[in-house]
């Protein structure tokens, strides 16, 4: 059908770039290898292979960046106090690195652990009650001795009494308001631990078979080195909804030392107010989900050397003020990945990985890495330009379907009125529309469609970039003329164009991977008309190989009137077959709210298209300037189920990478 003769007020046309199931491993566990000394800004690029950093002209890295030490020598000093950034250890006679432990002042070679308060060394339970210490090198409460100790709702202060070691303190648990060492087990519920000393960590856990878990707790510091929950020599601690605030210098909220360990954490707040104090500082293995981390004076986040930390669903803010040192003006920044000379961490590729939530730095780059490696992963691309006559749209997305993680950048511009040039036909026509720090462009050549596409500051802080053909078009397509019965001047003409090959680039963090045309598919979506205001719609689509057959569909509902017809289609091989009515069935919350990451489920009125959908990913994203709206849930998952052909063939699909989406507009 020709739409050439139809001149409406607005169109919008975009691209979406899928990988079928079975090559999902290569799109979406991608890796980047950061050299030592990566520069400024460095941010979450991807690659299937481990590629060496490149300097900003393109070639090899040939020196550290302005502020890093030359190779083999120690990193320059942060501001701050000891064990944390900011805070490297102080240099040895002329200038040396500092030597092993058992050779600091105040570390010996054996372990020093200091006195306690309260000794708990056989299996304990204790509900309520109090523990208090104000001596010096002293703990409120120790558990040891392999004793199994469970406590509720008991109160442990360290009030007065300064560490004699902060190396001590920091290594072994000396001074801590709570310790757990020698293999104790040890389980917090409803407690409050309060530290006023300097050196004075909140809860540690020390030493192999150490493990402790701290639930429903608060936790709270105010002296110089006194971290919140610790783990260091091999221990284990566990933390689930414990609000964390400390207020003095060189300390975390979250934090490891000499010899590491594992410290899982979920849900909960944990808040720094000191310098050289991030939330999290990681020499060993540490996991957080769905908590808010914040950092009000310091950098949000320190891996050290061969270790990691790893975000899901968290809020993450940092604040670093002051320098490294007198030459390094602008070595600001939100996440520190390095390698110091202390001997506290080994020496390896350091790991930063954030699925979902949010990352911001309000001072200097997102971002630092120096004398370490560093790897991260990254996948998915979607593409979108939309003009409807009073908003204009640029939209790009980089999806991980793995880890459920997506980058989106959209900006708008107002009132374009139909001069982004969006054409009358779908199959003839060149758009292209650039404004400051975006570019977007969708061109036919022969053989097929080219998309071109260049952010210059993604949310990694680095530049996005493109270069994508569609070509092998299919037999068949989805093409439907819809009225609104609302509004007898409005509609909309639409046609979506599925199973197309993908071939290319693309460009994010610094690093560039192909796509290939054996394994990737595009979806062209393009429309044009007059629409409502206000409108909500339902859509969907998956397109892959089904046993080397190219397989898609296309569904959706809900704008403007389709009672006489529907876009639901099934295509096979470029042949399309039509489907009846389908129902979208959202899951909702205790609430009444609808939860889109729980599983879907999709059935049609003729029984000729059954499938369960398992979420990956919400892009969830909600656009306001003045009285214009655009909110939008489009989920990346998994079909799983059967659908009928024409002649009656059955189709089974079973974890069929695809998306449903609920929009709603006031446009």
């Amino acid at each position: 059908m020709a739409v050439s003769n139809l001149v409406g007020k607005g169109a919008k046309k975009s691209v979406r770039i899928r990988k079928w199931l079975r090559i999902t491993a290569l799109f979406m566990a991608v890796w980047v290898v950061c050299a030592a000394a990566v520069a400024e800004g460095a941010a979450l690029p991807e690659e299937s292979a481990s590629v060496q950093a490149e300097a900003s002209d393109g070639q090899p890295a040939q020196a550290p960046p302005e502020g890093a030490p030359p190779e083999g020598e120690r990193p320059p000093e942060p501001p701050g106090g000891e064990g944390e950034p900011g805070s490297l250890p102080p240099q040895g006679p002329d200038g040396q690195p500092p030597q092993a432990p058992g050779d600091l002042p105040g570390a010996p070679g054996t372990v020093s652990q200091g006195t306690a308060a309260t000794t708990l060394e056989t299996d304990t339970t204790i509900s309520g009650g109090s523990f208090l210490s104000q001596k010096a090198d002293e703990n409120a409460l120790r558990v040891t001795n392999t004793a199994q100790a469970a406590l509720t709702g008991v109160t442990i202060q360290k009030l007065e009494g300064d560490t004699s070691s902060t190396e001590n303190s920091d290594f072994y648990g000396q001074n801590a308001g709570f310790l757990a060492t020698d293999g104790a087990q040890a389980a917090l519920t409803a407690v409050s631990v309060t530290t006023a000393a300097t050196g004075g960590n909140a809860v540690v856990s020390y030493g192999e078979g150490t493990a402790v878990s701290v639930t429903d707790s608060t936790v709270s510091t105010t002296g110089d080195h006194s971290g919140g929950i610790h783990v260091t020599g091999g221990g284990e601690l566990t933390a689930w909804n414990v609000d964390v605030e400390t207020q003095g210098n060189s300390l975390a909220a979250i934090r490891s030392d000499r010899g590491g360990g594992t410290l899982t954490v979920e849900d909960g707040s944990y808040v720094t107010n000191g310098t050289g104090s991030p939330a999290i500082y990681s020499t060993a293995q540490i996991a957080v989900t769905n908590a808010v981390l914040t950092a009000n004076r310091s950098e949000a986040i320190v891996v050290e050397g061969r270790n990691s930390v790893t975000l899901t669903d968290c809020t993450v803010s940092g604040n670093m003020q002051g320098t490294y040192g007198p030459d390094s003006g602008e070595n600001l920044h939100g996440v520190m990945l390095y390698q110091s000379m202390s001997g506290d961490a080994q020496e390896g590729q350091s790991l930063f990985r954030m699925t979902g939530g949010e990352l911001t730095t309000l001072s200097g780059d997102l971002f630092y890495v120096t004398n370490t490696d560093c790897a991260i992963e990254l996948s998915g691309v979607a593409l979108t330009l939309a003009d409807n006559a009073y908003m204009g749209l640029v939209s790009v997305s980089f999806l991980d379907f793995e880890r459920g993680a997506e980058q989106t950048v959209s900006p708008m511009f107002l009132f374009p009125m139909g001069r982004t040039g969006l054409p009358a036909a779908s199959d003839r026509g060149d758009v292209r529309k650039a404004m400051r720090g975006a570019s977007l462009s969708f061109s036919h050549e022969e053989g097929g469609r080219r998309l071109v596409a260049q952010i210059d500051r993604f949310p990694d802080g680095q530049p996005f970039a493109c270069d994508l053909l569609l070509f092998d078009e299919p037999q068949d397509s989805m093409v439907i003329a819809t009225p609104f019965p609302e509004k007898p001047t409005a509609f909309y003409y639409n046609q979506k164009i599925i199973g197309m090959r993908a071939s290319g680039s693309v460009t994010c963090g610094g690093v560039t991977r192909t796509v290939s045309p054996e394994d990737s598919f595009g979806l062209l979506d393009w429309g044009r008309g007059v629409w409502t205001y206000e409108n909500t719609w339902y859509w969907g689509a998956a397109q892959g190989l089904v046993q080397g057959r190219v397989v898609g569909f296309n569904i959706g509902y809900g704008f403007g009137d389709t009672s006489a017809a529907t876009e639901n289609m099934l295509f096979v091989d470029g042949r399309a077959h039509k489907l009846d009515r389908l129902t979208f069935h959202i899951p909702v919350d205790a609430d009444g709210k609808e939860d889109y990451l729980s599983p879907w489920s999709f059935t049609s009125c003729d029984g000729r298209f059954e499938m369960a959908f398992e979420p990956l990913l919400d892009r969830a994203a909600c656009t306001r300037a003045a009285c214009l709206v655009s909110d939008q849930h489009q989920v990346f998952g998994h079909y799983t189920g059967r659908a009928l052909l024409d002649d009656g063939t059955e189709l089974y699909l079973k974890d069929f990478l695809g998306f449903a989406e609920k929009v709603y507009n006031k446009w």
